[in-house]
């Protein structure tokens, strides 16, 4: 396989959103795999020799089964993009989704552009991430590799209190216990962190982590900040504070 090949793998029945997805990847040098059915037994999802960078979850048709399959890639590869995509826009569908381990979320039908933009971010986020791990067997096994940050250089570690952020391996650590996050959990805690003398608006963590534009996905923002905080439950030192009316800021006890 090139070096540059993208490989996507498409779960939907929906012909439409195939067809979609097809005149998509033209866009890139690579190919495409398509399910066009969910089955927990034989759907082989955790097939190591599957190269993919990018993961579409069509959301509709077997809502419950595509969202337990976002769940369990992130389980097993938890560096691996996944795109939610509905023919159901809502914002509620949207947060469901991103709680439920999508790292993004598209409404179909899309505006080409901004659907172009949105999967080269994720492709190429997966691709960077890869490279920086190829010395411990790169994506296919990027849960064992980033199972430690101790074996990480000191300045991509960020400290706050007893939690770590791992900046190479996009990994956190709780009183020293290993949390799974996803991507999107990963970015929205680590942006935090790195502004930790100012609140951030809901608005700002919304456009510049989640990267959506619309006011009306401020519930998917939510829903992740309500996930993070219950992972973040064993924590000693380190909270998620609500600034009220405002955003949020991560908070230090006893300080």
């Amino acid at each position: 396989m090139s070096p540059k090949q993208t490989n996507i793998l498409l779960i939907s029945q929906d012909q439409q959103i195939q067809k979609s997805i097809k005149a998509l990847l033209s866009n890139f040098n690579g190919e495409l795999d398509v399910k066009d059915h969910i089955d927990e037994s034989d759907i082989a999802l955790d097939d190591s020799d599957n190269n993919w960078n990018l993961i579409f979850v069509h959301t509709e048709a077997q809502k419950k089964e595509a969202l337990q399959v976002c769940n369990r890639f992130k389980s097993r590869k938890p560096l691996l993009p996944v795109i939610a995509v509905s023919k159901d826009p809502r914002p509620e569908v949207a947060a469901e989704c991103l709680a439920n381990g999508a790292d993004d979320f598209i409404g179909y039908p899309w505006n080409n552009t901004e659907c172009i933009a949105r999967t080269s971010v994720a492709i190429k986020r997966n691709k960077e991430i890869t490279r920086l791990l190829n010395g411990n067997s790169a994506a296919d096994t990027d849960l064992e590799a980033s199972s430690t940050l101790s074996e990480t250089p000191d300045s991509a570690i960020k400290t706050i209190g007893d939690v770590e952020v791992c900046q190479v391996n996009r990994k956190i650590k709780v009183a020293g216990q290993l949390l799974q996050t996803t991507q999107t959990e990963y970015t929205l805690l680590s942006y935090l962190i790195d502004n930790i003398d100012r609140p951030c608006s809901s608005v700002e963590l919304l456009n510049d982590v989640i990267g959506y534009r619309d006011k009306n996905y401020l519930p998917s923002l939510h829903s992740h900040i309500c996930r993070l905080r219950r992972k973040l439950k064993d924590s000693k030192t380190t909270y998620i504070q609500t600034v009220w009316c405002y955003g949020y800021r991560v908070g230090l006890y006893n300080s």
